[in-house]
Parts: C-alpha cells; sequence; structure tokens
C-alpha cells in the first residue's frame, strides 16, 4: 500500500516538475496598441532568454490603420537576440529584435517587434520603446510611401495559463488509483 501511494505521489511530481519545466521555457502573451491613426490587438508567443528577457518568435492579430482593417503576423528575427534587419520594397527599413521585457514597466526595447499585413500594400509596422515612457508606431507600405511615424500606446499581458490535459488526466488517475487502493485495503482489513 505504502509503496503504491509513493509510486503514485512520485509520478505526480515529476509530471508537475516536466510541465512547469515545459512552461517556462515560452510564454504567450495578449497584447494591445494605438495610435491617433488606428488600434490594433494580437498574441505572442515568446521564449526565454538567459537575461530575463523574451523573445516574441510567432504571433498575430488585427489592425486598424486609416479606416482599413487587415490581419498581421510577426516577421521572425532571423539574429535571435541581436537586431535583425527588415527592408519593404519601399526602400525604408526597419531594425528589430522582437524582444519583450515582460516583468518590466517598459514592455519593448528600441528595436521592439516587427509585423507584417496580409493586406495586398504588404505594408509592414514596427513597435518599439522611443523616449520618456513612450512607444513609437513606425508604419510603411510597398507603394513607396514615406512611413508614419506616430506616438503609440502599448500594453502586453501573460496570456491565463490553460491546463495541460494529460497533466489532469494523469492527476485524475492518480486519485482514481488512491481511492481504489484505499477501498481494497479497507476491504481487506474488515476480513
Amino acid at each position: 500500500m505504502h509503496t503504491l501511494i509513493k509510486s503514485v505521489v512520485a509520478a505526480l511530481a515529476f509530471t508537475a516538475f516536466q510541465s512547469g519545466a515545459i512552461a517556462s521555457v515560452t510564454k504567450d502573451y495578449d497584447f494591445n496598441f494605438s495610435t491617433s491613426n488606428g488600434f490594433g490587438n494580437g498574441s505572442l508567443t515568446a521564449i526565454a532568454n538567459s537575461d530575463g528577457t523574451y523573445t516574441a518568435i510567432s504571433g498575430g492579430g488585427t489592425e486598424t490603420y486609416m479606416g482599413t482593417t487587415s490581419s498581421f503576423s510577426l516577421y521572425p528575427n532571423p539574429n535571435g537576440t541581436e537586431f535583425g534587419h527588415y527592408y519593404p520594397p519601399s526602400g525604408s527599413g526597419f531594425y528589430f529584435d522582437n524582444t519583450l521585457y515582460a516583468s518590466s514597466s517598459i514592455k519593448l526595447d528600441d528595436g521592439g517587434l516587427l509585423f507584417l499585413s496580409t493586406a495586398s500594400d504588404h505594408a509592414s509596422f514596427n513597435l518599439f520603446y522611443a523616449l520618456a515612457g513612450q512607444y513609437t508606431y513606425l508604419n510603411a507600405t510597398d507603394s513607396g510611401v514615406l512611413p508614419d511615424r506616430l506616438v503609440a500606446t502599448f500594453t502586453l499581458t501573460e496570456a491565463a495559463a490553460v491546463p495541460e490535459p494529460a497533466s489532469l488526466a494523469l492527476l485524475g488517475a492518480a486519485c482514481l488509483g488512491l481511492g481504489l487502493a484505499r477501498r481494497k485495503s479497507r476491504g481487506a482489513q474488515r476480513t
């Protein structure tokens, strides 16, 4: 009986450790932004860096810019935590790093996040931290129009954690096993 309980407790501890270790590698975030010409929101998945920051590796959302709504996706940084460069056909380039400071009051740095629109003009925009606690929104299109540079608000929140189904199933099986073991031991004590 005691061996069974020890085995179940060990299995639960291992599962809790394993799912905790996986959860600490990646995190999901929701974000919102707005400027004088538009607004948008979306979600990001980021991986932890050794310095306590996170690098966004995927994400997307929707943006309404000057009355037109379109979808966008995160442009991945091929340079990891170093700055990447992106040059749309319009010639105006962006430099970015997709780094998040999740535990700080400042959520982005001066590289910020780079997104590409799914709209026909292939617009791209960069959200980054500027001076004096403000964020900047920089937008450019493939049509050669000079980019808009606007003051932006930006919020980043950690998405609500959803329990992993396998962990819940294991916990349920462990509880069932403990209940059956207890019932069996009570039956053996009565005879």
